[in-house]
């Protein structure tokens, strides 16, 4: 097996291609491997560039510097970067301290001075790889072997910054109105097709093993009546607190039993709920002034603002929560008053923020959004929430957005329909809706 070990520079990493994708075949048809090899003053250069004001020369550094504590988790400290012929590994080097006296004519305050000294000392087929003059002249004076890169190697050259603000200022001296784009993930098609699932009844011990696991999670409280000194004083748990409770707990257990023998007709009603998503691109460099997006569900349906909302809507209930446990009460205690005598001042809108211009009710087919200042290049997400009537339902989502400085309104529409299929309990789809809708009620 032959192996290449290439000395490489700051830039290796910085303005050329991935290393890996070089193609080392064509410089070094003889080697079966080949090792990048990373010494200390490289390592420090880059450390100092990851923080830099450069964007291209930071976030290439921090890339390289993750690829470099890869190699320095092995043993080895080394790992193979790419398969092939030849293999290609990135290795740190171990060798940390170069002496002044071996390398008189070289200036080792230098990082490039120190990187020729560090292939000069590995010695045998070492190669310094550098786009730069300087380290590929010290190389050669130490009968050190170099390698220029290819121009096809290297990055496209890096936009100045002066360069790209008057890219900026010549789009926005073209952009005079926000361009605005809605768009829904949805089949190309433009069709939103949902499955309504149908559900057979969970079977008698299916709904004892769930009611277990749930009570066991909430289990009874051990109350009994208190007697002696506590009745006494007054401070104790009456027998009618404790019956009162177990009466609670009783009612509490016929609940669970009955949410879970109607699991199959709540996860069939969450069916006819179906949340569409669309995202709102701002793609140019003018904001929108007013954005205001409409939205209206054509059919037998209607809108509501929230999933949530919806659930409420259809009585899709949440398990009930457990009765509170009686604590002892005393005839000393002095109940608390709180003065509520200053109420909560409005808040002023954000102007970036989006709001209700109609929410929703119950029965409402139309809705709309407001944003004062939509900014240039923002993308914002959110859902468009339909309650269909049926599992039959077939209609028309529209979308119209407008602003006062957009020429003209934005229509988009989507042809929305409900299937109602045979579903397994163990369906992942069905999995995944139990996460959604099977909750405890907030206490």
């Amino acid at each position: 097996m032959t192996t290449i070990p290439v000395f490489v520079d700051t830039n290796a990493f910085i303005q050329m291609r991935d290393l890996k994708d070089i193609p080392w075949k064509t410089p070094f048809p003889q080697a079966t491997r080949l090792d990048i090899i990373v010494t200390p003053p490289i390592i420090k250069e880059l450390e100092d560039f990851k923080t830099g004001p450069n964007e291209r020369r930071r976030e290439r550094s921090r890339a390289a510097l993750s690829l470099i504590d890869q190699a320095m988790e092995s043993e080895t400290m080394a790992f193979e970067w790419k398969k092939g012929n030849p293999s290609v590994w990135l290795h740190v080097s171990r060798q940390t301290k170069i002496s002044e006296d071996r390398f008189p004519q070289l200036d080792l305050a230098k990082t490039d001075d120190q990187l020729v000294a560090h292939a000069a000392t590995h010695g045998g087929d070492a190669v310094v790889f550098s786009h730069d003059r300087g380290p590929r002249i010290s190389a050669r004076l130490l009968s050190v072997k170099t390698l220029k890169p290819e121009e096809a190697w290297l990055l496209p050259p890096e936009r100045s910054e002066k360069d790209r603000k008057i890219e900026q200022l010549e789009r926005a001296a073209r952009e005079r109105h926000p361009k605005i784009v809605l768009s829904v993930d949805a089949t190309p098609a433009a069709s939103i097709e949902c499955v309504v699932p149908k559900l057979p009844p969970l079977d008698e011990s299916e709904v004892q093993r769930k009611m277990h696991l749930f009570l066991a999670e909430y289990p009874r409280a051990p109350l009994k009546r208190a007697a002696g000194a506590d009745l006494m004083v007054g401070y104790a748990r009456s027998q009618a607190v404790v019956d009162r409770y177990h009466q609670k707990y009783d009612a509490f257990e016929q609940t669970v039993r009955s949410y879970f023998e109607r699991l199959h007709l709540m996860v069939r009603k969450a069916g006819l709920i179906v949340a569409v998503p669309y995202m709102v691109t701002n793609e140019s460099g003018v904001a929108a002034k007013g954005l205001r997006i409409e939205i209206q569900i054509e059919g037998d349906a209607w809108l509501t603002a929230s999933e949530d909302e919806a659930r409420q809507l259809l009585s899709i209930k949440a398990l009930p929560a457990p009765p509170e446990v009686p604590n002892p009460s005393s005839v000393l205690d002095i109940p608390r008053r709180h003065f509520d005598g200053f109420a909560a001042q409005a808040k002023p809108r954000d102007a970036v923020r989006f709001y209700w211009a109609d929410r929703p009710k119950m029965g409402d087919t139309t809705a709309s959004l407001t944003c004062e200042d939509y900014h240039a290049r923002r993308s914002w997400n959110d859902d468009s929430v339909i309650i269909a009537a049926n599992a039959a339902f077939s209609g028309l989502l529209r979308f119209h957005v407008t602003a006062s400085n957009l020429p003209d309104p934005i229509e988009v529409s989507y042809a929305v329909r409900m299937v109602e299929r045979d579903a397994k309990w163990d369906d992942p789809v069905i999995v995944e809706r139990l996460r959604e809708i099977v909750r405890v009620e907030n206490t």
